[in-house]
Parts: structure tokens; C-alpha cells; sequence
């Protein structure tokens, strides 16, 4: 079975007022615009109010808002900036596989493994 993406909005009377409905696709059933607190669906005084509550359903369905994966934070408080140490930690971890590594020369197919040299500075060591 062939469905066609149309967005369509609709109206049903219910209990003397008006309930907004939505659907997809033209195979699909229809579908009522519900608050997302109690999960009823929202009743209109007109069918024009419906209709409209059903577009901007659909709207914020079709394009929802995009959020930000990492939090904005202002660059004077210092309290929030790395609360963690998180640099750090990542830091001494890039530190620690790189200390005691074997790197091979290829031209000369010789094998030395790396040292400490002090604050943060790594020196290729003895031969292995």
C-alpha cells in the first residue's frame, strides 16, 4: 500500500466544542492534538481555532526546536568552567600512554621507548 506524506488538519465536535486533529499521511488514521501534561485532547471554541492549533502542532512536530548539545557558559564564571577538572584528567590520560610507549623507526626498524623529561616534556629514551 502506496502512502503520500500530505499533512492534513481537521476538526470533531466534541461535547459542544471543537478538537484539532492532524494526520501524516493519507493512509493513516487521524490523530488529536493532546496537552502533553494530561494527555486530553485540547478543546476549541471555533473551528478556525482547530484548525490553527492543529498547523502549529504539526509545525513543531515537523521542525522542532534544536538545542544546543553543550551548555552555554559565560566566560567570567569561573566557578562553572571545569568544575570536574575534566581537562586535566584528559590530559594526564594522554600523558600516561604516551609514557612508556614503544615507537619503532621504520627506515631503521629500531625500537626506543619514550620518557619523561620534566614538566610535561616527553624525550624519546633508551633503545629497546
Amino acid at each position: 500500500m502506496k502512502s503520500d506524506f500530505l499533512p492534513e488538519y481537521g476538526h470533531m465536535s466534541l461535547h459542544g466544542q471543537y478538537a484539532a486533529l492532524y494526520r501524516f499521511f493519507t493512509n493513516q488514521s487521524w490523530r488529536h492534538v493532546c496537552d502533553p501534561k494530561t494527555k486530553k485532547p485540547l478543546l476549541f471554541g471555533s473551528v478556525g481555532k482547530a484548525i490553527e492549533a492543529a498547523k502549529e502542532h504539526v509545525r513543531e512536530k515537523l521542525n522542532p526546536d534544536l538545542k544546543s548539545a553543550e551548555p552555554v557558559v559565560d566566560e567570567d564564571d569561573k566557578a562553572l568552567q571545569d568544575v570536574l577538572g575534566i581537562e586535566q584528567w584528559r590530559a594526564a590520560k594522554v600523558e600516561e600512554r604516551a609514557e612508556n610507549q614503544i615507537i619503532r623507526n621504520r627506515k631503521t626498524k629500531s625500537r626506543v621507548q619514550v620518557e619523561r623529561k620534566g614538566e610535561g616534556r616527553r624525550r624519546v629514551g633508551k633503545k629497546v
